[in-house]
């Protein structure tokens, strides 16, 4: 059903399907794209984990704009794994989600929330996030989104400039 959807598609429309089989990054409108699958390990040391840290120290150096997209919930990866994308600089990670995790969020269709990296950090067992024995400094704080949505929708992202970006969410009916 799925196919069928995407072969009545114009192929002058970008469309990426993720079926959590895989990792991958694409890029669109000048912004890089990193698409991560719960269904590997992404435990420090796993192929995933060692491509993650590829890509965001390139994403660093070059600063440009990074986004994470996860086949799962994204509050379902660990906090190490948040505080490694947010350290690497990523505006916002995306993901699909059914729970509901507070009676605020009873409400709306979509959820967000903000994680920040401060220079340094290490996670809860003591151990530094950082991939080398770099010293960071006030410029390599970061803030990065959680979000995702409950339901159908279309998240669009609109770029403005290197720190600045506009996201908005609109529930499609099924």
């Amino acid at each position: 059903s799925c196919r069928k959807l995407l072969a009545r598609i114009n192929d002058s429309i970008p469309v990426v399907v993720m079926d959590g089989s895989t990792f991958f990054t694409f890029w669109h409108s000048g912004a890089q794209f990193l698409a991560l699958t719960t269904q590997q390990s992404l435990e420090e040391g796993s192929e995933q984990m060692r491509w993650i840290r590829e890509e965001l120290e390139q994403v660093r150096m070059a600063k440009h704009h990074l986004f994470v997209v996860v086949d799962n919930d994204p509050r379902v990866l660990s906090d190490r794994v948040l505080m490694i994308l947010t350290r690497g600089r990523a505006h916002m990670i995306l993901g699909l989600s059914n729970k509901v995790t507070t009676p605020d969020e009873q409400e709306g269709p979509s959820f967000e929330a903000k994680i920040g990296y401060e220079a340094n950090a290490v996670d809860d067992d003591g151990a530094s996030v950082k991939s080398t024995d770099s010293v960071e400094d006030k410029n390599d704080e970061w803030i990065s989104v959680i979000a995702g949505s409950r339901t159908n929708g279309l998240r669009t992202i609109t770029l403005l400039d290197w720190d600045r970006w506009e996201t908005r969410f609109e529930e499609i009916e099924a």
